[in-house]
């Protein structure tokens, strides 16, 4: 009888969670019938602008040592360290998931003095933490902007990963340790451009070892920006 009774339930759980997820993606449909160009970032929430960009056709190739090249490589060294394996993302989840570290390393290394002689927010912690002693604050408001600089989306939540902590209560990350720099290389293979889009296939090399190849997409601004799109093994 309980055993019944546990897959009853479990079929009513079954189907309230069919009904909840036919609702959110009604729900999205409808919204981005009303709303047009204005809901892409619920495409882009669910990953589901990735396939559009990448089937887009190549316009023309750009040169490997170029400006161009020089920009979207600085967009993948911030995902960088001393691995030649990088997980594959399509979606702000999968990135977090994979790269929040990362991501709280670039923004440390490039504003260090900030980040351990802000006297006031340090002060604000641990008024907040008392006991805790703490040298490095990142505020969470700027891993968001982070995210929504370079990789076009929006942060869904703050958690802790293996290098940051994150705390609740000063609403900011923190670490004992230094920023780290990547000891790996970028070996940039070729760059396609596309109507919205740039394209970059590129391998990692470190001393002897080299990795397979990897394709990292860019979308284009309006105003000669990029942000991150997705990435990819080929």
């Amino acid at each position: 009888m309980a055993k019944n009774r546990y897959r009853r339930g479990r079929r009513r759980g079954l189907r309230s969670g069919t009904l909840v997820l036919l609702l959110l993606l009604t729900g999205a449909f409808l919204v981005s019938c009303v709303a047009g160009s204005n809901a892409l970032w619920i495409r882009g929430l669910f990953g589901l602008d990735v396939g559009s960009y990448l089937a887009e056709p190549t316009e023309h190739e750009l040169p490997t040592d170029g400006e161009i090249a020089s920009l979207l490589c600085d967009k993948v060294d911030i995902l960088l360290a001393g691995s030649l394996d990088l997980p594959s993302f399509r979606n702000t989840s999968q990135l977090l998931t994979h790269y929040r570290d990362a991501l709280l390393n670039d923004l440390l290394r490039d504003n260090y003095g900030h980040y351990t002689g802000n006297a006031d927010l340090l002060a604000e912690a641990a008024e907040k933490l008392p006991g805790a002693s703490l040298s490095v604050l990142i505020p969470a408001e700027d891993l968001a902007n982070a995210v929504r600089l370079h990789f076009g989306n929006e942060l869904g939540s703050h958690k802790g990963g293996d290098a940051y902590a994150y705390l609740k209560s000063a609403k900011a990350y923190t670490t004992a340790l230094d920023p780290w720099e990547a000891s790996v290389e970028i070996r940039v293979g070729r760059i396609e451009e596309t109507a919205h889009t740039y394209r970059l296939f590129f391998r990692l090399a470190k001393g002897e070892e080299v990795s397979d190849e990897y394709l990292a997409c860019f979308v284009k601004r309006e105003d000669g920006s990029v942000y991150f799109r997705s990435l990819q093994s080929n």
